[in-house]
Order: C-alpha cells, then sequence, then structure tokens
C-alpha cells in the first residue's frame, strides 16, 4: 500500500512538475532568449461602437445603406452609402448635397486607377444648418465609383476621425492630405 501511495505521488508531481515547466515556456519566462514576434501588432480598439443599421432611397429613388455610430463620449456619426446606377448618377447626387450645404468648408478632385480606367473621384466637407439633428451638421461626401459615401456628424471632429479611421480600415482611396 505504501509503495502504491509513494508511485501516485510521484506522478502527481511529475506531472505538476511538467505542466508548470509548460506554462512557463507558453509565456517565455524559462525562454532565456526571446524570439523576434512575427505576430501582428495589437490594433488600438474602435473608438466608435455601432448602434443602428438602416437602409432606405434618396429623394432621387437611389437605395442607401446607413449606420449609426457613436464614440466612447457620446457624439453620433451617421455613415451613408448611396448607390447609383451610374458615375453620372453618383455625380448628380454628389451635386445635389452641394447645393443645399449652408458653407463649403473644402473641395477636392482626386485620381483613381490607371490609364484608361483613370477615374476622377470627388470629396467635399459641408456644413448643413437645416438639420433636425443639431444646429451645424458636418458633411463629408465623397465618390467611389457609382457609389456616394456621406459621413455626418454634429461634431467635425468626430466626423473627420471616422473618416480617418474608416479610410484606414477598408483601404479606400482619398486625397492625400
Amino acid at each position: 500500500m505504501t509503495s502504491l501511495v509513494s508511485g501516485l505521488i510521484a506522478m502527481l508531481l511529475a506531472a505538476s512538475i511538467g505542466s508548470a515547466a509548460r506554462a512557463q515556456t507558453q509565456t517565455g519566462q524559462n525562454d532565456k532568449a526571446q524570439q523576434p514576434s512575427t505576430e501582428q501588432p495589437m490594433q488600438r480598439p474602435s473608438e466608435f461602437k455601432l448602434l443602428i443599421l438602416s437602409n432606405g432611397f434618396t429623394a432621387s429613388g437611389n437605395p442607401f445603406g446607413g449606420q449609426v455610430y457613436a464614440t466612447m463620449a457620446g457624439v453620433k456619426v451617421y455613415l451613408y452609402n448611396v448607390y447609383c446606377r451610374s458615375r453620372k448618377g453618383v455625380e448628380k447626387e454628389y451635386h445635389d448635397r452641394l447645393k443645399v450645404a449652408a458653407k463649403i468648408t473644402r473641395q477636392d478632385e482626386y485620381q483613381v486607377g490607371k490609364g484608361e480606367a483613370m477615374l476622377t473621384e470627388h470629396r467635399a466637407v459641408l456644413v448643413v444648418t437645416d438639420s433636425k439633428v443639431c444646429g451645424e451638421l458636418t458633411t463629408i461626401t465623397q465618390t467611389v465609383g457609382s457609389r456616394l459615401r456621406i459621413i455626418q456628424s454634429c461634431s467635425a471632429d468626430a466626423a473627420t476621425e471616422f473618416e480617418n479611421e474608416k479610410l484606414e480600415q477598408s483601404q479606400t482611396p482619398g486625397p492625400v492630405r
């Protein structure tokens, strides 16, 4: 009986030492020289939390998909993608948005593509004052092929930061700033 207990204790002791050694190796505590990490650096968590998804049609009949995000401070940012049937349709939708602006803060054109496939895209930062959401609504409109992306917020900083974060994630080409 004593030899059975001694054998059992020896097995348990060996198992616990082995699992402790594996745990130290997995965390790198037992390694004398750590190897350089091949993992991607950890991305910072998004400051924008998705609240609502929506869809519908614009006044001109084009379908759109919408998303409402909120910052950690509670500032809402609205993202709309208007899907047009053609480049001509997206340019009309873009110019219709410019007409209702109280002020155009910035307007850019930039080239996308190469050779015969090169397209001229448009981007504008607008201020809309007849908003039901707040007194001055910052609106960033950008043509992307046959789609119009619209970012709106009561905070110009939140709209700009949202655009930069979304452009970085989607790798959508944009104007050089």
